[in-house]
């Protein structure tokens, strides 16, 4: 059994999986004051064998394997101590987050030999194409819930911090929070879509479409194009870096 902990920008993820199956899951809340994370939250019960970290926030990522939770056991970087198993097209491969590259790992291994185009619904919309080969060809990058709600209530005098977690009732909406809720949602949702219209006009392969992040099954059912949700695609990802430093 290992552990996966994925350092996101407002979560942190983690799992503990037998090979890609997920046994059990769990996510802690970053701070947003900037005070410390929180100690003793990553389960250690079984027999961990090794702990596979990513991360997209450098300096939290640090913090964490400096914490507590993580002492005494063996402890990964993917992306630093454990290479991404697939090819990298992008402009400036350096550039590329490490859990686009995992959600593009996992992904891949759902639908061998053929395209795939993960959404990850996060602080961030990304999507992340991967070719019929297993490369990472890249992908856009869009404003998602949380990221449009402070970009609201930081650039504005009058509107509040809203972030919408169930589809709105109504898009003709007649209150602030009501009309904020809407066009949150639905902005990234006709984002989401949009895109995959896109994709599927400019890519010259087939592919499938799946959603992930901590929204992806939120925004799922009203995107037609996606086939399916996997909200652990990136943890999966952590641990087929660790299956192949094996082989």
């Amino acid at each position: 059994m290992i552990g996966a902990i994925l350092v996101g920008n407002t979560t942190i993820r983690h799992a503990l999986l037998e090979g890609e199956t997920v046994l059990c899951r769990g996510f802690v809340t970053i701070p947003e004051d900037g005070g410390p994370l929180p100690a003793h939250w990553f389960p250690k019960g079984g027999t961990i064998t090794s702990v596979v970290v990513g991360g997209v926030h450098p300096g939290r990522l640090e913090e964490l394997l400096r914490g507590p939770d993580l002492q005494g056991l063996d402890v990964k970087v993917a992306g630093r101590d454990l290479p991404i198993p697939m090819a990298n097209r992008y402009d400036d491969p350096s550039q590329v987050g490490i859990d686009r590259l995992l959600n593009a790992l996992a992904a891949s291994r759902l639908w061998p030999g053929e395209g795939v185009v993960v959404a990850d619904f996060g602080t961030a919309l990304s999507v992340s194409i991967v070719s019929p080969a297993g490369e990472f060809l890249g992908g856009p990058i869009a404003g998602g819930i949380r990221s449009l709600a402070e970009g609201l209530r930081s650039r504005t005098a009058r509107l509040p911090w809203v972030v919408p977690d169930r589809p709105p009732e109504r898009v003709g909406a007649t209150s602030t929070r009501e009309a904020m809720e809407a066009g949150i949602f639905w902005q990234v949702a006709g984002a989401a879509g949009k895109i995959l219209e896109r994709l599927s006009a400019e890519l010259p392969f087939p592919f499938h479409a799946l959603a992930t992040g901590g929204d992806g099954a939120l925004f799922a059912p009203f995107i037609p194009r996606l086939e399916r949700v996997d909200p652990d695609l990136a943890l999966r990802g952590l641990a087929i870096c660790h299956e192949h430093l094996q082989c």
